[in-house]
């Protein structure tokens, strides 16, 4: 694995992406986890790892129609437990930015499944790849990884698996880095895409049963919230949005004026998870050193 020299001002990456059971973490489970690590001064590839977990439940012919992973690819697996002690060998102490796209999606599959495990690897800022496209190209239609590397020219693989997937997203940062570094300085850049640390996501989810009053109390004050909603056109997305009632009583939905698209939508608050303040840390430090 390559090493950096202490006068480069650039950070190693490390790209990561799950691929799971379903959209809702918490409920649906990964069944397949890896990370490329390449150099920040070249892009040169210095480490790849890709893991099959096996997850607790049968993975529906939905997911397998995105990923091409069946029960039989795990059968016999590690458990998502036993591999992510090695995520985070992989990930390792030594500085580096970790990415992700649409990284809250990513980190929350792995806040609920390693818990405190992973918080050895906390201090690794985490940026999003989507929100820096939407920042350094924006106007665009659609924002997804695919999307992104078919408007690049870039060469995509045939399936849509998690290393191919590292790989992808390595290319698509590469070039969106090539973009914004002629706008500001590294930090600079990685700050208008900064999503979280892991333990921030660790500490972000609001217990469910509390969810319901964190909305009525919404509602009642007229006040913002936080949220992450796994459905709609981009599940797991992290966007803002000010409850105005809730309607139903099995399932139960929110009715809200959403920020991100300007007008009132509606959420089903089995799909809506409460993030508890804001995750932003200053990434200067630990950037310029």
């Amino acid at each position: 694995m390559g090493t950096r020299t202490s006068q480069s001002p650039e950070p190693d990456f490390v790209a990561f992406d799950c691929e799971t059971t379903g959209l809702q973490a918490g409920r649906d489970h990964i069944v397949e986890l890896a990370a490329v690590r390449f150099s920040g001064t070249t892009g040169e590839i210095t480490g790849r790892q890709s893991w099959l977990v096996c997850p607790p439940v049968p993975i529906p012919l939905a997911a397998t129609r995105v990923h091409g992973l069946t029960d039989r690819h795990v059968a016999g697996k590690p458990t998502i437990r036993e591999v992510l002690p090695e995520f985070i060998r992989f990930v390792g102490e030594r500085p580096c930015v970790m990415l992700a796209h649409n990284a809250i999606f990513d980190l929350s599959f792995l806040a609920a499944a390693g818990g405190g495990s992973i918080r050895s690897v906390g201090h690794h800022p985490v940026v999003d790849t989507y929100k820096l496209a939407r920042k350094l190209l924006p106007g665009r239609r659609a924002y997804t990884l695919h999307d992104l590397a078919r408007s690049m020219r870039i060469l995509q693989p045939q399936s849509h698996r998690a290393l191919e997937d590292c790989e992808l997203l390595r290319e698509v940062f590469l070039r969106l880095l090539r973009t914004g570094l002629k706008k500001g300085s590294l930090p600079q850049l990685l700050s208008d895409g900064l999503v979280c640390y892991f333990d921030d996501a660790i500490r972000s989810v609001v217990a469910p049963n509390d969810c319901l009053k964190l909305l009525r109390d919404a509602i009642r004050r007229g006040t913002s919230l936080d949220v992450l909603y796994f459905g709609g056109a981009q599940p797991g997305a992290s966007r803002k949005i000010r409850p105005l009632e809730l309607q139903g009583d099995g399932p139960v939905y929110v009715v809200a004026f959403c920020f991100s698209c300007q007008a009132n939508r509606t959420f089903r608050l089995d799909r809506l998870w409460v993030l508890n303040g804001s995750s932003r840390r200053p990434l200067e430090r630990r950037v310029e050193r």
